[in-house]
């Protein structure tokens, strides 16, 4: 068998009949099989998944490889196994209830082979009802500063990358945590990779919400709560603390962690019935979260997350639960209406109204200064177009 141009690794877990898909999207690949290998963990499956791996294998020897181990609880573990066996010249993750368009690696692969990058992200779509993220996947973008763009705001590893990169950071999953395994790899890729770009003028991921697993994994319930958001959250600060001096760019990217996992721990916490328990998370994270309060990054967020931060400061538990829980609720209003708030991240970018079945679309525009200055007057003329 010649050296492989990519290795698609598929971690795979109780996959089926999502992982024939998944497979079959791989071989399908325009790039050709004479430029693939496909390797696929079954992670200690009841359900044929390993079965139907082997089945490929052995109809496609030269380009399927089959590997089964007991279950570890997640996806790094399989991810790392594959990782030690992969030859390709890049590794693409691809996690078995997912699957590729049909021209994804030949695209991905020819953006990094012009622009010599070591990361190459592709549009995401999400299917049966799956959240992906989309800002970062606007245009297509042969060089993107990591700083300057929003591609740090998704930290999947369903992504194209280097193995030379790989290999050369010693990068690996860690093993058994219950959340948030992929992002320190990817992280860790991000800020050391030469280039990185992005695919967005075609449809390469297509992720699958599984409606047996009602959105969440084969991990247990672990993966919800607050202990294992907090140590998630915790390990990507030491990372960034690691490997970034301080400064702009190490505050740019924790901007992130606040925005994402800090309000998903919080959320967790107003769920916690233990008092103690959400004391120790608070404890945990506040001396980070009070320092970074003070950057010229944090200083230019909306008002609401500074609130947030003076009340984390003085130590004010339930108050910052209050707080967050009354922002969700915001937010959940907003989505019935049609409204993205992560829209309100520029200026030149207006907020609009869609009304979903009643009528034709109904478009209102007002600029993130006029609902920053007046947010009670930009609500009232949201209420005024949809009883037009």
């Amino acid at each position: 068998m010649s050296t492989p141009l990519v290795s698609i690794v598929v971690p795979a877990y109780d996959a089926m009949p999502y992982l024939t898909r998944s497979i079959e999207s791989a071989l399908g690949q325009t790039i050709g099989l004479d430029e693939l290998e496909i390797i696929v963990v079954d992670d200690g499956s009841n359900d044929g998944t390993g079965e139907e791996a082997e089945r490929f294998a052995a109809a496609h020897p030269k380009v399927v490889r089959a590997l089964r181990q007991p279950n570890s609880g997640g996806p790094g573990a399989p991810r790392n196994a594959a990782l030690d066996v992969a030859t390709g010249r890049y590794v693409l993750f691809l996690d078995a209830d997912d699957y590729l368009g049909p021209e994804a690696v030949e695209r991905m692969v020819r953006m990094a082979e012009e622009n010599s990058s070591d990361v190459v992200l592709g549009r995401m779509v999400g299917v049966d009802g799956r959240r992906v993220p989309k800002i970062m996947f606007k245009k297509t973008r042969a060089k993107v500063n990591l700083y300057t763009s929003r591609v740090y705001w998704t930290l999947s590893p369903l992504k194209l990358f280097r193995r030379e990169l790989i290999e050369n950071l010693g990068l690996r999953f860690p093993v058994g945590a219950a959340f948030g395994e992929d992002q320190p790899f990817v992280a860790k890729a991000y800020i050391n990779a030469r280039v990185i770009s992005v695919v967005g003028d075609y449809d390469c991921y297509y992720a699958t919400r599984r409606p047996d697993l009602n959105g969440v994994t084969h991990r247990t319930a672990r993966e919800s709560g607050v202990s294992s958001r907090l140590e998630s959250l915790l390990r990507m600060f030491t990372l960034l603390k690691a490997e970034l001096p301080p400064g702009n760019k190490r505050d740019l990217l924790l901007r992130r962690h606040m925005e994402k996992g800090l309000q998903g721990l919080l959320w967790h916490m107003t769920k916690e019935p233990d008092p103690k328990v959400r004391q120790e998370a608070f404890d945990a994270v506040a001396p980070t979260v009070v320092a970074w309060s003070k950057s010229r990054i944090a200083l230019g967020m909306p008002a609401e997350m500074r609130r947030q931060f003076a009340l984390i400061e003085a130590g004010e538990v339930e108050a910052v639960l209050s707080h967050v829980t009354a922002r969700v609720r915001r937010i959940d209003t907003w989505g019935t209406l049609g409204f993205d708030p992560s829209t309100l991240r520029s200026p030149s970018l207006a907020l609009r109204v869609r009304l979903r079945s009643i009528g034709p679309r109904v478009a209102l525009r007002a600029t993130l200064k006029e609902l920053r200055k007046n947010p009670r007057k930009a609500v009232k003329r949201v209420g005024k177009a949809l009883t037009r």
